[in-house]
């Protein structure tokens, strides 16, 4: 009993002792019309050391899930001049902007880039990415979109679904 009292009384001093987080209001957060200014990294953050994605990362997902990689440099200014980076994907909190692996990012790359297609112009290439809010559709294209890139394919960005009408 009385090392458990002593352990709270430490953990309470800790937490006194610590800094406190200033709360952020809304007003602050990015917003859309903000996207030019939108800063897609924090060099302040803490450094974790991550490998560089690779084509091989996307297309062979089933190997390497739940692994965390970086963009490489030159796909970042790429992929921030298209406007693909969005705030609410939480870039702003990391020195570098990263992603994690999932199953199906190699499903929507293999997709796109499989041989039986590879005759096929763009016109007729085609896969759609649908799924319920905040399940990762973005960050799939996003990395689509970095595949693309360092297979030195043209891309085009529509940001957010916006229309040319």
């Amino acid at each position: 009993m009385k090392e458990r009292r002593e352990q709270r009384e430490e953990e309470a001093s800790l937490k006194k002792a610590m800094p406190h987080k200033p709360q952020q209001a809304e007003d602050s957060l990015p917003k859309k019309s903000d996207h030019k200014h939108f800063q897609h990294h924090n060099p302040e953050a803490k450094f974790v050391l991550t490998y560089d994605l690779e084509n091989r990362h996307l297309l062979y997902s089933e190997r390497h899930v739940g692994e965390i990689y970086s963009f490489p440099e030159p796909i970042i200014e790429q992929l921030l001049s298209l406007g693909m980076f969005n705030p609410k994907q939480g870039f702003q909190y990391m020195r570098k902007p990263i992603c994690m692996i999932r199953n199906n990012t190699g499903l929507v790359a293999r997709q796109l880039l499989a041989k039986e297609v590879e005759h096929l112009g763009s016109k007729d290439r085609r896969v759609v990415v649908a799924g319920k809010p905040g399940t990762g559709k973005s960050f799939i294209l996003l990395q689509m979109a970095a595949m693309a890139l360092m297979q030195k394919y043209v891309v085009f960005a529509v940001p957010r679904g916006k229309s040319f009408n």
